[in-house]
């Protein structure tokens, strides 16, 4: 009988997330992470503004504050607040932060991936509530880059949680039990029609996570191939060069890329379970998408 290769992630991750190292456990108890296995905390030397058009093809703007706080923090209208789970919210193929008054930032997914690269003590301004769409995160890292310097780590945070999120045949899957030294990350992806792939990331290697950026947003559905083109072709969505087309690619190049980009969108949602920290442990992500990484994020805060 053939077993799924998302099926044997599922049953890894239940095995090996009840089964503690003894090295693991002394550091949860003592609250140290190892210094080489932490992320390097990079500052912004400036403040650093980015703009063009955003995912409805309207001149937009982002910028990013050096505060003198840690974590990242939102200006909103009338004040600054601290960014974690509180102020997530999910909507059609997205997430988004929205604060009481209803203001919003959208596409965060794209945002807050930024922080497992090491970027801290920052505000972030977005008036218009929908920033620049590149497709991606990799252009908005590669002009915040230039403008940090090295202070310090990250911290991880040392908590013994599991939880999940579901939505159909969808799965996100967080444990932080095993480790809590460094994060693993699990994703299956399975595309009918076009075919599956597996990808695991760790935040012992930052500089694979840079190739992952790159990654554009993987578009699917035969309808949505035609309808693309009209709507640039009308102005109404402007982006079809900033998505990756399944008919346009080599296929096992397409699965490669939807897997980075589905890494990526994940870790831009778990970066907001803590404001100034970083969860350690394990995810896994089997078929998921936006809607159960909300739910699972949701699910931990309870």
């Amino acid at each position: 009988m053939e077993i799924s290769r998302g099926f044997l992630l599922l049953l890894t991750f239940q095995t090996t997330s009840h089964r503690l190292s003894a090295e693991a456990e002394a550091l949860c108890r003592s609250g140290v992470t190892k210094s080489d296995e932490m992320i390097k905390r990079k500052v912004l030397t400036d403040v650093v503004s980015c703009s063009g058009l955003d995912y409805w093809g309207h001149p937009s703007t982002i910028t990013f504050t050096p505060m003198a706080e840690r974590g990242w923090w939102w200006q909103t209208a009338d004040e600054v607040l601290p960014i974690d789970h509180r102020l997530l919210q999910h909507r059609f193929k997205r997430l988004l932060l929205q604060n009481e008054d209803g203001e919003q930032l959208n596409v965060y997914e794209h945002i807050g991936v930024l922080r497992w690269l090491g970027l801290d003590n920052v505000a972030i301004h977005c008036p218009s509530g929908w920033p620049p769409y590149h497709g991606r995160p990799y252009e908005l890292w590669e002009l915040l880059e230039s403008k940090t310097r090295i202070d310090g780590f990250i911290p991880f945070a040392i908590r013994r949680f599991e939880t999940s999120g579901v939505s159909g045949m969808a799965r996100t899957e967080i444990s932080q039990r095993w480790s809590h030294t460094e994060l693993w990350v699990d994703v299956s992806i399975d595309y009918p029609g076009i075919g599956k792939n597996l990808l695991s990331w760790n935040t012992r290697d930052p500089v694979a996570l840079l190739g992952h950026l790159r990654a554009y947003a993987p578009a699917y559905g035969k309808l949505w191939r035609y309808v693309a083109p009209l709507l640039r072709r009308t102005g109404v969505w402007k982006h079809d060069h900033r998505v990756s087309w399944p008919h346009l690619e080599p296929t096992d190049l397409w699965l490669k890329n939807a897997a980075s980009h589905r890494l990526c969108d994940m870790l831009g949602a778990m970066s907001l379970l803590y404001h100034t920290e970083l969860p350690a442990g394990h995810m896994l992500s089997i078929r998921s998408g936006h809607k159960p990484d909300f739910l699972a994020i949701k699910n931990c805060a309870r």
